[in-house]
């Protein structure tokens, strides 16, 4: 890791605040995988998804696996199924046939608390971050950007401050953030073991590829005066894909 980028990312203070006992969240997930055994807790091993922890990025950084949830099933939903569909004019929604193939939906209740990072307003505050601060510029970009580069140079580098802090001793154990599709929730990744039934309580799984998925999905886009269009199964013309 460089002294520049360390610098750049790096928080005035830390705070550790906590997901509480009994809070519910969701989760998407496939159902199965050729690189991991697949299943409603767990992690994934080599994301590359927003705040990441990768391998050597920056330098010095050990890639950990990760664990995403949303405060609501649309957020869930709009930061994985659907986060990259625009709606048209009239509010139709498309997906492509294999956007919903493999992947499941869970609702999960949290035993035990666990700490985060919370990068939203006004926990900011509580890391020392004002808001005329460049760094709070800088992470309001970050949770925004499609290009998630820079999102991992910022988990990595906070996790090597983290290991560094003597109040924290140990890696990165969440960040929590605004998300970017749907304003009003929370979202987050999750970094620290154990992903089990000792943590979880984990609730049935709705497969989105069935007509329960479908009501589901549509559900979340009504909220925003979207609907699915038509059947699923239909082919886009060249280069209307997302």
């Amino acid at each position: 890791m460089t002294a520049a980028t360390f610098n750049a990312y790096r928080l005035p203070g830390l705070f550790l605040a906590e997901l509480e006992a009994d809070s519910e969240w969701w989760h998407c997930y496939e159902l199965k995988s050729p690189l991991y055994d697949a299943g409603p807790l767990s992690t994934n091993p080599g994301s590359k998804n927003r705040f990441a922890l990768v391998n050597g990025v920056p330098p010095g950084t050990l890639a950990r696996p990760s664990y995403y949830i949303g405060q609501t099933e649309r957020s869930a939903l709009f930061e994985t199924i659907l986060r990259h569909n625009n709606p048209d004019p009239n509010g139709d929604v498309r997906l492509r046939p294999d956007q919903l193939a493999n992947r499941g939906l869970v609702q999960l209740r949290l035993k035990t608390p666990m700490p985060v990072i919370m990068l939203h307003r006004p926990m900011r505050d509580r890391l020392g971050i004002t808001p005329d601060d460049p760094l709070d510029a800088t992470i309001d970009l970050l949770t925004r950007t499609s290009v998630y580069a820079a999102t991992h140079e910022f988990a990595g580098s906070l996790d090597a401050q983290c290991r560094a802090d003597p109040t924290v001793s140990s890696g990165l154990p969440a960040l929590m953030w605004t998300s970017r599709q749907i304003n009003t929730d929370l979202v987050a990744v999750l970094f620290t073991p154990p992903n089990d039934d000792d943590v979880w309580e984990v609730g049935p799984t709705i497969v989105l590829d069935t007509d329960a998925g479908r009501d589901r999905i549509n559900a979340a886009l009504a909220a925003g005066r979207m609907q699915l269009a038509g059947d699923l199964d239909f082919t886009l013309p060249p280069g209307a894909g997302p």
